[in-house]
């Protein structure tokens, strides 16, 4: 071999063991520091209660299986497969348009009717107090929850049953279609995860919204307003923001070793990742790293948000709060947060709309009362405590009769005062109240 082959040679082999040595020089001075302190970072996490690994998801979801109603929804599920209710589900969900004209509303029975062994099950999964799916913790962001659309479907069908049974007179089985709807939304949000939190505050805002059709087809009946106030009194917890975070942790941790592009490593973009990325993403330190700045920032984030669900602002404020300190830093380590931090100020305000109609219900139902106990509607008011106070002003709810009836409403999450106006469905842009109107 010529000595110029030899030269050759070596430089072929060395070059790649130098850039080899120089790279693990380099992710260790970025990475080292952060990735040796993932075992404090987790020790903290297990001190606060905040379930780190998949397997510590299940107890938070756990029912026995008497009172589980998840086998009911799978069956509905298999029923829902063979595409023979499409059409009465389609029919039902015209009754959400305000457009919906009364030759729509004649199908409504008929609907129903074939929908019968359907919403038997899903009645009787309302009978159940909880409900866990037995979910696969461990497959992390590859995790399915296909329940939920079809039960918000679901939903929607004993909501109209209820408003088809008041309508004709049965108003025990309208409040009972109600009781069981509330604790359908209620299982919706058994997971300990963001969707299962914003699922649960959805469906509940549309039982709320036939519960109040409900009671204003009913002000005359005071056997009706105690048997309402009953149902009230029922509703489950409140949509818990804090103990959805926790699931958002393991399943977090499940996914950063699957993750292979960042666009901040070589050159590369976003899910278009190089060799280069690839590797430095699959090493032991940057991982590490990145599970240190992960657990770090929601530990910090949950200690920060209140465990009263009823605080609901101050949860927003700490979202926010975390938000712009992750936008902040700028270090590679905290490329993971920025990554996979979503934006979760919006879920946290959303628990406000669920108080807000809980209250208003409440309230409506004993303006109701004074009326059955006095002949009318008190001309002011009257003070409730909480109950009457608008969450989003910290002052009494607007209220002022109207003819026979009145208008109660909150100035909502805008914190502006439009008059009560209700949200108008043709113009998202239009500013609204949370309002009751009883005629």
């Amino acid at each position: 071999m010529t000595k110029g082959k030899k030269v050759g040679l070596a430089i072929s082999l060395g070059l790649p063991a130098v850039c080899a040595v120089g790279g693990f020089l380099v992710v260790q001075s970025i990475f080292g520091r952060t990735a040796s302190e993932r075992d404090i970072e987790l020790a903290a996490a297990r001190a606060d209660g905040i379930p780190v690994e998949p397997a510590e998801l299940a107890p938070m979801t756990f029912v026995a299986d008497k009172d589980n109603a998840a086998p009911y929804y799978a069956k509905v599920s298999s029923l829902m497969k063979t595409g023979a209710f499409r059409a009465d589900f389609d029919t039902l969900g015209t009754s959400w348009s305000t457009r919906t004209k009364t030759t729509d509303r004649s199908k409504f029975p008929a609907a129903l009717a074939h929908l019968r062994p359907l919403l038997a099950l899903v009645e009787a999964a309302g009978d159940k107090p909880g409900c866990d799916f037995r979910r696969n913790w461990s497959l992390g962001p590859n995790l399915l929850f296909p329940e939920y659309a079809d039960i918000k479907l679901w939903l929607k069908a004993l909501c109209v049953q209820a408003e088809q049974q008041s309508a004709g007179g049965d108003w025990r089985a309208a409040l009972k279609s109600i009781e069981r709807a509330e604790t359908i939304s209620h299982h919706c949000g058994a997971d300990p995860i963001v969707i299962g939190h914003l699922v649960q505050i959805a469906t509940e805002k549309i039982v709320d919204r036939s519960f109040e059709k409900i009671i204003g087809q009913h002000v005359g009946n005071a056997r009706f307003v105690v048997a309402a106030q009953q149902t009230i009194a029922k509703y489950g917890p409140l949509p818990d923001y804090r103990r959805s975070l926790m699931g958002e942790v393991a399943m977090g941790r499940v996914a950063i070793p699957m993750i292979d592009s960042f666009g901040v490593f070589g050159g590369g973009s976003p899910g278009h990742s190089n060799a280069l990325e690839r590797t430095l993403l699959q090493s032991h330190t940057v991982q590490n790293a990145f599970d240190t700045k992960f657990l770090r920032a929601y530990r910090t984030f949950i200690e920060r948000v209140p465990k009263d669900p009823r605080q609901w602002e101050k949860a927003t404020l700490a979202a926010r709060e975390m938000q712009r300190e992750i936008d902040a830093d700028n270090s590679l380590p905290n490329k993971i947060n920025q990554f996979l931090f979503p934006t979760f100020d919006a879920a946290a305000m959303a628990t406000g709309g669920i108080v807000t109609h809980r209250q208003l219900i409440g309230t409506t139902l004993k303006l109701i009362d004074v009326r059955h106990q006095t002949g009318r509607y008190p001309r002011l008011l009257p003070d409730y405590g909480k109950l009457s106070i608008d969450p989003y002003s910290g002052k009494p709810f607007r209220y002022r009769r109207e003819g026979t009836g009145f208008l109660l409403y909150s100035i909502g999450a805008d914190k502006t005062d439009d008059g009560g106006a209700p949200r108008d469905p043709t113009d998202s842009h239009a500013t609204f109240d949370e309002s009751v109107r009883i005629k």
